[in-house]
């Protein structure tokens, strides 16, 4: 299933950004509204994009240093007992790679859909 990168409006009028999976555009502006948002832009994510041309997803451009340090803190967070979904929205919100927050929030919401971790840093 295609992933989407979305920007929409919660009932506060505050922005939020992210990624979801749906059939389609249409179906992914649908699990917005079911969510209570309101969708400003809704978009292929650039990842999936790449990856049905054959070209380099953004996990792989991501440097191993980095893999290991943000592995390293959402695994000392974990094991203090906080949620997984708020470990990754945390550390996504103090990476300074935009490839980095970009697979964080990918990851971030696969988790929060349902998906086990292993299975959505497989992804």
């Amino acid at each position: 299933m295609p992933a989407f990168e979305y920007e929409a409006l919660d009932a506060a009028g505050k922005r939020n950004r992210g990624f979801l999976t749906a059939d389609s555009e249409i179906a992914a502006r649908r699990e917005l509204r079911r969510r209570q948002l309101s969708p400003l832009k809704v978009a292929r994510a650039a990842s999936d994009a790449l990856r049905k041309a054959g070209g380099r997803t953004a996990s792989k451009a991501l440097s191993k240093r980095e893999l290991m340090l943000v592995t390293r803190q959402l695994a000392s967070l974990i094991d203090a007992g906080m949620p997984v979904e708020e470990a990754v929205g945390l550390v996504a919100g103090q990476v300074d790679s935009q490839a980095m927050r970009r697979v964080l929030t990918d990851l971030r919401s696969r988790v929060m859909e349902g998906e086990r971790l292993s299975d959505a840093m497989a992804a």
